[in-house]
C-alpha cells in the first residue's frame, strides 16, 4: 500500500522525511495509519513530493507529464506544469 509519512521515521530501513512516499504492508499500513506517522495516498491524482523541486530530471519529467495535458520539454516546463498543479489544488 501507498503511504505517506506524517513526520520523519524509519520503516524498513529505510530514513523517511515527512512527505515522503513509501510503500508498506497492509498490515503495517493500519498501524502506521492508526499512529498517524503516515497516510494513504490518493490515488485519483498525481502525488507531488514536498521536494518535488530537488528531483533529478527524468523524474521531475515524469511527474509534469502525469499532471499535463500538453508536452514537457524544458525544465522549465515541468516547473510551470507542477507548480501550476499545486496552485490548483490549492496547497
Amino acid at each position: 500500500m501507498q503511504l505517506i509519512a506524517n513526520k520523519s521515521m524509519r520503516y524498513a530501513t529505510r530514513r523517511l522525511a515527512a512527505g515522503d512516499l513509501f510503500t508498506a504492508s497492509a498490515k503495517d499500513a493500519r498501524i502506521l495509519t492508526a499512529l498517524k506517522r503516515a497516510r494513504a495516498v490518493d490515488n485519483s491524482q498525481p502525488f507531488i513530493p514536498n521536494e518535488w523541486q530537488d528531483l533529478d530530471w527524468p523524474a521531475l519529467k515524469a511527474l509534469a507529464a502525469s499532471i499535463s495535458a500538453g508536452p514537457i520539454k524544458t525544465k522549465a516546463d515541468a516547473t510551470a506544469a507542477i507548480e501550476a498543479e499545486i496552485q490548483r489544488r490549492g496547497a
